[in-house]
């Protein structure tokens, strides 16, 4: 039975919500600073991949049209998101554009094969939400590439 003189005060109270408060901020602090510290590191990662891709399409490695791109790239002529959009008509982007569409068909053949005869026991087929991220991302890719677009026309 709790009587008067064995309740807690309420600053007694007050005190262990705002020790508690404390806590969760911190704590909320420190997950934070986790987060901006995998996110800063998976940039690093993507603009080192970036930049070694670029490498190799400068020297030609991976081929004429890419070089071409890259080349019309590094001249602020264009950008991945108007060459991934179609706002870059150019015919090095139409043939990226190109494998990049064959090469999410042939992702999506080998899904078919590998799902080909197993049952999805009720899970939704992967290949689904696979096809609505690319389609966000290709739209996301054109908002950007418009943006962009007009940026430079009002600079």
């Amino acid at each position: 039975m709790t009587t008067p003189q064995n309740e807690p005060s309420l600053a007694e109270l007050l005190a262990e919500v705002r020790t508690a408060t404390s806590e969760a901020v911190t704590e909320m602090a420190g997950i934070q600073a986790e987060f901006a510290a995998v996110a800063a590191e998976q940039r690093a990662e993507r603009e080192a991949a970036e930049h070694e891709r670029a490498e190799k399409a400068r020297s030609g490695e991976l081929g004429a049209e890419q070089r071409r791109l890259q080349e019309r790239i590094d001249l602020g002529q264009t950008d991945w998101g108007a060459v991934v959009s179609g706002i870059d008509d150019s015919p090095e982007a139409a043939e990226l554009r190109g494998q990049l569409d064959r090469n999410a068909q042939a992702f999506a053949q080998a899904v078919d094969e590998h799902l080909e005869g197993e049952q999805l026991a009720g899970r939704p087929d992967p290949r689904a939400e696979l096809f609505d991220v690319v389609g966000e991302l290709r739209a996301t890719l054109a908002e950007l590439a418009a943006q962009a677009s007009e940026e430079r026309r009002g600079q």
